[in-house]
């Protein structure tokens, strides 16, 4: 059995996909892939079966990276199981195509080094989102909290964020799917239609995402969180965010919380929500649980958690 990290992006949505630097941090809640011999085809079982799309969209993954292990045709039975919420903007199918990725590697006694699975998953989660940074392939991999930035060349690169204490956050999901995929050619879109205005927004986060590197490592927290809002008036400005996504960042707000963001691509999803501490943690919880599908407490620190 293979696993693989969820996620939350701290920074980042949309304007990493155009090299900007970015944090993300991996998640407690995991993904497991099994690969047993099968007698016909892909049998592909999981605990959190979608529609019909998502399926196709699974196996075409699956013989994505088949054929890029040089063994399309294979028959296998696959299982996964999850307990990542789907269509959260929390990483389940980056989690997929990494454990999947792992998975298959052993299952047919190959050697990949993580920069190699990374790039692989990477490409495998083009067919959910139709271009992937990468973002959430690392950090389904690597865990932990995560600097991620760009060389000349353009190729990711990460570095691990050293936090001086814990972050207590919450994830609070609206009662709307994420629409990953099409807010990611919304966003293409009006980089080229809107290209001064786009690469206005992008300094402006250039600025915003210094600060927070900063500012997490000294552990200023009430800092961080004005800068969580400052993101999401820009991924507003960007028009991937929704009434739903505004109406709980506001919510939260209103209750305490030192900041909050949308996290992911955005159109539905989640929000992220900066406690105080544990005790603000459970009171917030409390007080949003009226206005979100779900909350979810999330405790990040250095150390990558358990894959378990």
């Amino acid at each position: 059995m293979s696993s693989a990290f969820g996620k939350i992006i701290l920074f980042g949505e949309h304007f990493v996909v155009y090299h900007a630097d970015a944090i993300v941090g991996a998640l407690d809640r995991t993904l497991h892939v099994t690969v047993a011999p099968g007698t016909d085809g892909i049998v592909l079982q999981s605990n959190n079966t979608g529609s019909a799309q998502e399926r196709q969209n699974n196996l075409a993954i699956v013989d994505f990276i088949l054929k890029k292990m040089d063994h399309a045709g294979a028959a296998l039975k696959i299982i996964v199981t999850s307990n990542i919420p789907p269509k959260a903007n929390l990483g389940s199918g980056a989690a997929f195509c990494v454990a999947l990725t792992r998975a298959l590697t052993q299952h047919f006694q190959l050697t990949l080094d993580n920069q190699q699975l990374v790039s692989i998953a990477t490409r495998a989660e083009d067919v959910l989102h139709g271009h992937s940074s990468g973002i959430d392939t690392t950090a389904a991999t690597y865990g932990g909290v995560l600097g991620i930035s760009f060389d000349q060349s353009g190729t990711l690169q990460h570095a691990p964020v050293a936090l001086p204490k814990a972050l207590h956050l919450l994830i609070a999901r609206s009662h709307t799917p994420a629409q990953t995929s099409r807010m990611v050619a919304q966003v293409k879109a009006f980089s080229q239609t809107q290209a001064v205005t786009f690469t206005n927004l992008k300094q402006q986060y250039l600025g915003v995402v210094n600060n927070a590197f900063a500012q997490l490592q000294s552990g200023d927290l009430t800092a961080l969180g004005k800068s969580m809002n400052a993101n999401h008036q820009l991924l507003q400005a960007l028009n991937v965010s929704t009434s739903a996504l505004d109406n709980l960042q506001t919510a939260a707000l209103q209750s305490g919380a030192l900041g909050a963001k949308l996290t992911g691509g955005g159109g539905g999803g989640s929000i992220i929500i900066l406690c105080h501490d544990v005790i603000s943690q459970n009171g917030l919880t409390q007080s949003l649980t009226e206005h979100a599908l779900e909350i979810i407490p999330v405790t990040l620190s250095s150390s990558a958690p358990d894959a378990v």
